[in-house]
């Protein structure tokens, strides 16, 4: 079941994007001519399109390849709401916001060059127009006229958690549905730590075993119910076609496009030049951004950026089951598989750095 997550993991650094792990799985099946189109590879072809409705065209094709394709393993689709939930909580979408406001409305930040204006007006057309995304993935209407409020009522739901990094960011207006997923970041503590227990017994050479595959089974089950019942207490992803029908399924996908596309604008060189943000890391760029342009950024930006991936990774796998096998439990802490050698030690270090907490002091 987890024949694919090696792949998926050979990066070789805690940097390894989103992208890269998407890449991997769709790139062979999206039409070639579109290939270079995507969202996926807006290292520099994207932003520098004349026309933005090839890219939106692009990402409406990836919609639809994804959603008659989930229940093909030939395409486990590895993005989850979370990714956009963490990178957004460092500030960066804000900040970078605040840029397009500031070049739109005069010259407080110089005149772009030719790359940038483009940029400019490919983020502006994408996800800022009231007609961004005509066809059926368009998520503006008079019911719902901020997609920012939009994304923050699925974060909510999803996490029971506000987008917070700093400066009042979370005292941001939106409807608050009464149901939420208050529970979840305790009880992925709770799932971590029983985690970092196996971990530390597989390690051990005497003594007991305290290790409980029992509780972090049901553990992991009650995460599973709590996130799939935001999408519509499925037992289980559905058949090809019918993934689109889900709850926060279309809203999930475009937060995950929309942030992507403003993490890969960190490192899109002539804007970063234009801001004078360059700088070895994209966490030490946001940070400089945020400098530059007065806008708070979240002190633990460099371990959001390298949990979100990983993290999606994590709860892709989970809901769509491939934890209900005990064996794929214990596989979680097991140091010498793909999940638990390279996931999950990775996956609780960047938590605990996150949180501010140690999973050891837990157990």
């Amino acid at each position: 079941m987890f024949s694919d997550l090696s792949q998926l993991l050979q990066t070789g650094n805690s940097m390894a994007t989103l992208e890269d792990v998407l890449g991997k799985n769709i790139n062979n099946i999206l039409d070639p001519a579109l290939d270079r189109f995507s969202f996926l590879n807006v290292s520099g072809d994207a932003f520098l399109l004349k026309d933005p409705n090839l890219i939106e065209e692009a990402i409406e094709l990836l919609w639809t390849k994804i959603n008659f394709s989930v229940g093909s393993d030939q395409l486990p689709y590895n993005y989850h709401l979370i990714y956009a939930f963490l990178v957004e909580n460092t500030g960066l979408v804000r900040a970078l916001q605040k840029v397009l406001y500031l070049y739109i409305h005069g010259e407080a930040l110089g005149m772009p060059s030719q790359e940038t204006a483009r940029w400019l007006q490919n983020t502006e057309q994408l996800f800022y127009q009231n007609h961004s995304f005509k066809k059926f993935l368009a998520l503006r209407s008079t019911l719902r006229p901020n997609f920012e409020a939009t994304r923050r009522n699925i974060y909510f739901r999803m996490f029971g958690s506000e987008v917070d990094y700093g400066a009042g960011s979370s005292t941001y207006k939106y409807t608050k549905s009464n149901l939420n997923n208050e529970n979840f970041s305790s009880i992925l503590d709770r799932v971590f730590t029983l985690v970092w227990q196996g971990i530390i017994n597989s390690s051990n050479l005497v003594g007991a075993d305290a290790t409980d595959d029992i509780a972090l089974f049901e553990m992991l089950r009650i995460l599973r119910e709590l996130l799939t019942a935001r999408r519509g207490n499925i037992p289980q992803i559905p058949n090809s076609g019918d993934y689109s029908n889900l709850n926060i399924t279309r809203e999930e996908f475009l937060s995950v496009v929309m942030v992507m596309w403003f993490r890969r604008a960190m490192q899109f060189q002539p804007l970063m030049e234009d801001l004078s943000t360059t700088a070895n890391t994209d966490s030490e760029r946001i940070f400089k951004l945020g400098r530059k342009v007065s806008v708070a950024i979240h002190p633990k930006t460099r371990y959001m950026l390298d949990l979100a991936p990983l993290m999606a990774i994590f709860l892709r796998l989970l809901e769509r089951g491939d934890f209900d096998d005990l064996n794929n439990v214990r596989s979680l802490y097991d140091k010498n598989s793909a999940l638990g050698g390279q996931l999950m030690m990775r996956l609780l270090n960047y938590w605990e750095q996150y949180k501010g907490i140690k999973l050891k002091s837990l157990t």
